[in-house]
């Protein structure tokens, strides 16, 4: 019995898209000097439960979380992206950028720009 039998179908769909990002990122940012902030990052996400309300996902180098049912997003539906750069991230609901800090972390602000994304429905 696997530890996901007790899991929602769509709850197991997200919490393995996060195992999968956090793979991806592991190998990509292999030489980045700030690949370890990252990994934080979204380890605390985890850990806050968001991975098991989001899809997470990734175009290129940026991470990108969403409601959406499948892999793959449509131009209009709802998300979160995270540009990760040298000096720190910037955080962006849909294409307006709502954080840009110098701390990778899951601060008020993050915080609050994935808890509206949350209680978005399901897409």
């Amino acid at each position: 019995m696997s530890h996901y039998d007790t899991v929602d179908p769509l709850e197991r769909d997200f919490i393995q898209s996060w195992e999968g990002i956090e793979e991806f990122f592991g190998l990509m940012l292999a030489r980045v000097p700030w690949k370890d902030r990252v990994l934080e990052l979204i380890a605390e996400l985890r850990h806050a439960g968001y991975d098991r309300k989001l899809r997470a996902g990734q175009s290129i180098d940026i991470f990108i979380v969403s409601r959406s049912r499948r892999h793959g997003l449509r131009p209009e539906q709802p998300r979160v992206a995270f540009y990760f750069h040298k000096v720190g991230m910037d955080v962006l609901e849909g294409n307006e950028l709502k954080v840009h800090t110098t701390d990778l972390s899951l601060s008020a602000p993050v915080r609050a720009v994935l808890d509206r994304l949350v209680n978005r429905d399901i897409d």
